[in-house]
Order: structure tokens, then C-alpha cells, then sequence
């Protein structure tokens, strides 16, 4: 693909050759939506981050419509097309036949309960800022799902964790183009101190009959009548 770059310099979009930092690429310049509007509820959602296909869910109506977030193959450069692929039109290259699947990111919770009450953070930052949640994050792509609710545990609240069973399982399309699983499990303390750190700004004890009103994510007001249910008998 001829982008116009200098001699000796390749596309890290069509091959995998560091370019010079110099150098513009068009593959990057491409305009990416900061915000998107259901065409069947006409709510408007702000895109927080780089959705990671180019299928929106609508939070509001479930509604799956299509944004051109990625126009171009990330193996090879050519303009992407539409393409039914496994029952679904989905984003493919006509040149190389790789196929841009908008799969949901795996995430990880841990649920620590001590004396009738569970742990919560206050959100840092977008989205649902100063709203609160069970601590919660990402998991890397090289990394054990156990391991990972581990270290989010860990970063956001300086305590280690004994993790122990599964504890919930529920999907998340609060955030649009940034589907989430989100895995729950249960924890036991056994060591660390107590301290807010990387995406909160405080922690808090919430008794399970009393949670904050405003949680951030539904997942976790599943989880929360989960844990009032079982408590209840």
C-alpha cells in the first residue's frame, strides 16, 4: 500500500516494521466518532475510549448499529468491507480475509465482605465519575483471570486477596463500543494496607442492605442483591 512515506519506511498498520517517529501515517489520521447516537432510541452516548469494533450497542436500547471507527486492516492496510461472516456483517479485508470481530473485554471484580458489609470505591475519572463500584479492572492479555483480579485488587486498594469461588458472571454495555464480561469473585484480606490508589479516589465499607445509590455499574447492584439475598437465608 503507498502511503507517501520516505524510502525505507513501511506502515506498521500493513507490516510489522517500526516507522520513524517522524513520519505521518494516513492509516492513523483517520477521524475516530467521539460520540455516537442510536438511530433507533436516538440516545446520544459518548465514546470514551476506541470501541473495539465497529458495532455500537446502544446501553439504552440494546440497539447494535454500525460506526466506522476502523477503516483499515491492521495486517495489511486495505480498506476494510462488509462482509457476513458467521451469521453477522461484520468489518473484513477483501485483501488478506482478516476479519475485525468486536468481542467483549474480559473484567475482573473482587468481592470482599467483612461483618455484613462490602467494599466499594469512588470512581476516578470517565466514565462514571465519582460514582462508586466493587474494585474492578482489565485483564492483561497474557495474564491468568485470577491473577489479574488479584492485582486490580491490589493497585486500587493496596490490600492482598486469598481469592475464592466465582461469585458472579454478568455482562456489561453501560459504556458504548466498550462491551465488557465482568467475573466476580469472592476474597478474603490477608494482608496489605487499606488505601485508594490508580482509577479511585476513596474506599468504604458499605453494609450489604445499604449500598450507595449511585453504583456505577449494574453488574455489581446484581451482585450486591446476590450477597443480600444469601445473607437473608
Amino acid at each position: 500500500m503507498d502511503h507517501g512515506l520516505p524510502t525505507q519506511s513501511v506502515c506498521n498498520l500493513c507490516l510489522p516494521v517500526a516507522k520513524p517517529k517522524s513520519v505521518s501515517h494516513p492509516c492513523l489520521s483517520v477521524a475516530k466518532p467521539s460520540s455516537v447516537t442510536c438511530p433507533r432510541c436516538g440516545a446520544r452516548h459518548e465514546l470514551f475510549r476506541q470501541p473495539v469494533g465497529n458495532s455500537i450497542v446502544c446501553p439504552d436500547c440494546r440497539a447494535v448499529f454500525e460506526v466506522e471507527s476502523h477503516r483499515f486492516c491492521p495486517l495489511c492496510g486495505a480498506a476494510l468491507e462488509r462482509r457476513s461472516v458467521d451469521g453477522r456483517e461484520r468489518p473484513a479485508c477483501p485483501r488478506c480475509d482478516y476479519v475485525l470481530y468486536g468481542n467483549p473485554l474480559p473484567g475482573v471484580a473482587v468481592v470482599v465482605v467483612q461483618d455484613g458489609r462490602v467494599l466499594m470505591g469512588r470512581r476516578r475519572g470517565s466514565p462514571f465519575e465519582g460514582q462508586w463500584c466493587i474494585p474492578c479492572g482489565y485483564v492483561e492479555a497474557d495474564e491468568d483471570v485470577r491473577d489479574a483480579a488479584r492485582r486490580e485488587f491490589r493497585e486500587e486498594t493496596g490490600l492482598e486477596v486469598e481469592l475464592g469461588r466465582l461469585y458472579a458472571v454478568h455482562s456489561n454495555f453501560q459504556v458504548a463500543g466498550r462491551p465488557v464480561i465482568g467475573i466476580w469473585f469472592l476474597a478474603k484480606v490477608v494482608g496489605g494496607e487499606m488505601r485508594a490508589g490508580d482509577d479511585l479516589t476513596e474506599l468504604h465499607f458499605f453494609p450489604i442492605d445499604a449500598p450507595p445509590p449511585d453504583l456505577a455499574f449494574e453488574g455489581d447492584r446484581l451482585v450486591v442483591e446476590q450477597l443480600r439475598q444469601e445473607a437473608r437465608g
